[in-house]
């Protein structure tokens, strides 16, 4: 009898750090500026993607994003003035899309960026909001269609929080 009220007292208090530690999470967020961009085709534009946490503790181990866009519509897409602190990954390899990972049907190819904070202190020299990288994206001069979306997704972000991100929309001019 006392060992089953021991191992209850004990599943409560596992269950009572685990939901507080499930509680303390937020969400590392992605926004890109502008969220929608008139263009050309065969024309250069640039987004930026802010970066924001929605928690008490605003200091990560860091996130791993995905950059999404469609192929038929965009000809190329580059990163630059990335931000540096635990920079690990640079967005120089362009990814297919062949699981959907963002579930958009019109993006095909994606480019991955990441940071990484061992000491969960990231970003450690500035505070948030914070400028990630800028995209700078040249649409095709004969595109496919008359809009498409840059997208983002989160390969990985810190223990116990979510990712959340808008998208931004490339409508043609005609």
């Amino acid at each position: 009898m006392k060992s089953q009220v021991l191992r209850v007292l004990t599943i409560l208090v596992i269950n009572l750090f685990m939901s507080v530690s499930v509680c303390l999470a937020g969400t590392q967020i992605a926004t890109f500026v502008p969220d929608a961009i008139a263009v050309a085709p065969g024309e250069s534009k640039q987004i930026d993607i802010m970066y924001d946490v929605t928690a008490e503790k605003q200091k990560t181990t860091g996130i791993a994003i995905q950059i999404h866009y469609n192929s038929k519509f965009v000809e190329k897409l580059w990163l630059e003035d990335t931000y540096g602190e635990g920079l690990v990954g640079g967005g120089q390899t362009v990814y297919e899309d062949v699981k959907d990972l963002d579930g958009d049907s019109g993006t095909d190819k994606f480019v991955r960026v990441a940071w990484l904070g061992i000491a969960a202190d990231w970003p450690s020299f500035l505070s948030l909001p914070l400028k990630l990288t800028r995209i700078n994206v040249k649409v095709k001069d004969d595109p496919d269609g008359q809009t498409s979306y840059i997208t983002a997704t989160a390969q990985e972000t810190s223990i116990n929080y979510d990712f959340k991100a808008n998208r931004c929309l490339l409508k043609l001019l005609k």
